[in-house]
Order: C-alpha cells, then structure tokens, then sequence
C-alpha cells in the first residue's frame, strides 16, 4: 500500500484531481478556449474562470487562425471569443470559427465578448446574434470578471 501512495505522490495536483473526478464521479472538466485580441485581457478571463470554479481548463489561443483547431483538439465544451471591428476579430470572421466549431462539435457553446462603449454598433450585431441564436450568450466588455465567470458556470 505504500508504494502507491508514493507512485500517487509523484503526479501533480490536477492529475490527482482528474483521477479523483473520474474514479469516484465528481464533476467533470469543462475546457473553455479563450480568443481574444489583447492578451492582458484574455490572461485576466482566464485567472477569473480558474479562480471562480478549479473545474475549468482554460485553453489561450494565440492567433484566430488557431482557435478552431484548439477547439477540436481539446474537445471544448465553451469557446469565448472577442468581438472587434478589426480584421480577424470582425463579427463575420467570428461567425465563420462558430460554423467550423459547431459543425464537429455541436454541443460546444460560443459566449462572445464586445465592447459596447466604443463599439455600440456592434454591440447591437452581436446581441441581435444572441437573439437569434447563432451564439449562445454574448457579454459586454465592461462586466466584472465575476460576471462573466458566473455566465460561463451556468452553461
């Protein structure tokens, strides 16, 4: 019995907690890939979804180019992307990652993040989107990371 404990010794923290999750039932893992345009800002979601709830895996992509491919590489369960009027943050450009992203993995939910003070048009594209059910929840850039943790929670 000994050497096990000390074979169960020598693997990390979150392994052991992946094992204790699946061995005894506990929650699972939700991956949640994180595209944003500024890094500072995608650094400060990420440390909020992990410190909110240690059941996120949160997964930075670097580039747009990159997220739908992070996507089906981890099996995300929540894909959070920014909203610009900049090439390749634009909503049309956002859109087409959704269609990618739903196509293999259906049940995966798109949250997307605008800044409704400098961008108020599109702050109103991107809830008419919400609206009709192209994303399944959008938030504004302004919403306290503890907000935007517990949006991401309920889905």
């Amino acid at each position: 019995m000994g050497d096990v404990r000390q074979e169960i010794a020598l693997y990390n923290k979150s392994t052991i907690e992946i094992l204790y999750r699946i061995i005894l039932g506990g929650g699972i893992m939700r991956r949640v890939v994180v595209d944003m345009q500024n890094a500072l800002f995608a650094d400060a979601i990420s440390s909020a979804l992990k410190n909110f709830d240690s059941d996120f895996s949160v997964y930075q992509s670097e580039a747009p180019e990159q997220t739908t491919e992070m996507c089906f590489d981890i099996q995300a369960n929540v894909l959070i992307m920014e909203v610009t009027a900049y090439t390749p943050w634009k909503l049309e450009e956002r859109m087409k990652i959704r269609d990618e992203v739903k196509a293999q993995l259906p049940n995966c939910k798109i949250v997307l993040v605008v800044d409704e003070n400098t961008e108020k048009k599109l702050a109103d594209k991107v809830r008419q989107a919400k609206k009709d059910g192209l994303v399944d929840n959008f938030i504004y850039g302004s919403v306290s990371s503890t907000y935007l943790s517990a949006v991401i929670d309920t889905l």
